[in-house]
């Protein structure tokens, strides 16, 4: 008798102590929900329709939009999404009139709405290439890491620092001919791949500009990158940010006391 009240009072003291055991944060899963790409040439706005299909909570929209102008050096001067301003991440100009950048919208709209992407400059000779990528469980104050961005001749690739359930996102642009691809790289997954072409500009089929977009999990350090089919003739820019989860305060499970303190 002494015995098993003996262990009935060692569980009660241990089972009080758990109750005083610091909460951990755990990050929800960030999942992907639905992508989608468009172009447009010889204009100053490209606009798409763009369908965020889960009612989960804490979305985010994230937009990667890429312009090329003949000559001019243009950039994207805003982007949005069901009339509501997007947040731009980072970008990054080369030195073939090519450009990319990134944005982010918390909790967007559900349904079907319009993404619409404004660049600068004037409208003959551009280029504009769009995809959206919503996803759900990313923290809704600080949807966002450390976001990088290059420029430079070949395949296009860039390292972002990130860590262990956060998703890492890019987009990458290549000023192009037309024969010319862009394919993903090994561990990551394509979600968009778009080009555009045929603007009216003076000579459109070397005149080009394709832009892809992907995700792949988080690491220590996560290397997107991108195989354009002919890399000596490019120039690309890319842009990538590693998504981050939502935390929730969890308590550490207690298993199977019952079988250790009141086994017969």
């Amino acid at each position: 008798m002494k015995k098993q009240t003996t262990k009935i009072i060692i569980a009660f003291i241990i089972i009080t102590l758990l109750m005083f055991v610091p909460m951990r944060n755990v990050e929800a899963a960030i999942a992907f929900d639905d992508a989608t790409g468009a172009s447009f040439n010889g204009a100053l706005t490209l606009t798409f329709s763009h369908t965020v299909t889960s009612s989960g909570s804490d979305r985010v929209l994230i937009v990667g939009a890429a312009s090329r102008d003949d000559g001019n050096n243009d950039t994207i001067t805003g982007v949005t999404y069901d009339g509501a301003g997007m947040t731009k991440i980072t970008d990054r100009a080369g030195d073939a009139n090519g450009y990319i950048s990134l944005w982010f919208l918390a909790n967007p709209s559900t349904g079907a709405n319009n993404v619409v992407i404004t660049g600068s400059g004037t409208a003959g000779g551009k280029f504009l290439v769009g995809g959206a990528v919503s996803f759900t469980g990313v923290d809704q104050s600080t949807p966002t890491g450390s976001a990088t961005a290059t420029a430079a001749s070949g395949h296009p690739t860039v390292n972002v620092s990130s860590a262990t359930g956060e998703v890492v996102i890019d987009a990458a642009m290549i000023v192009i001919g037309p024969s010319d691809t862009l394919s993903v790289g090994v561990d990551q997954t394509e979600r968009v791949n778009d080009f555009a072409t045929n603007d009216g500009s003076s000579n459109p089929a070397n005149s080009r500009a394709t832009m892809g977009m992907s995700t792949e999990p988080g690491d220590t350090t996560v290397t997107m990158s991108w195989t354009a089919s002919d890399p000596t003739s490019n120039r690309y820019n890319t842009a990538a940010v590693p998504l981050q989860g939502t935390a929730a305060p969890v308590t550490a499970p207690v298993k199977k006391q019952s079988e250790v303190f009141f086994k017969p």
